[in-house]
């Protein structure tokens, strides 16, 4: 279809076909700008990775410090726990036989209660312990 508005000298009959090449030659730096920025980017990914290592290091040292401290309290209770029923029984053997008080005979079953309580603490803090520094390894869920 011809369009009688159209120049005489532009006019074509059938088909035309044609393409065209655009090359920016000079795209006001914004091809260099892109690669700083990419190279940016990169950079600070890179510094976060590091940065996140050295947290998860830093974490899991943490952890292993109070679960083997954690472990050495419970050894200490379970040893005060021996300490303090021997006392118990020293104190019973002594109120029976008249030696002693009931105050003092109470203060030992007291220890002794105390010690046992201080035994499922340590026992409960050195299982969070481990709990902690199994999930910080990745070994929690084997």
């Amino acid at each position: 279809m011809i369009n009688p508005f159209q120049s005489l000298t532009s006019r074509s009959h059938g088909y035309n076909y044609g393409f065209t090449v655009g090359v920016p030659i000079l795209n006001n730096f914004v091809t260099r700008r892109n690669v700083q920025q990419a190279q940016i980017n990169f950079n600070r990914q890179g510094l976060v990775y590091d940065q996140q290592r050295a947290v998860v290091n830093t974490s899991i040292q943490n952890a292993y410090v109070y679960y083997d401290n954690a472990r050495k309290v419970l050894l200490i209770e379970e040893e005060n726990i021996l300490l303090a029923k021997e006392n118990a029984n020293i104190a019973m053997e002594s109120f029976k036989r008249g030696v002693s008080t009931f105050i003092e005979q109470r203060t030992a079953q007291q220890s002794l209660e105390d010690a046992y309580n201080r035994l499922i603490n340590a026992r409960y803090l050195a299982k969070v312990a481990e709990t902690e520094l199994l999930r910080l390894s990745g070994d929690l869920l084997k």
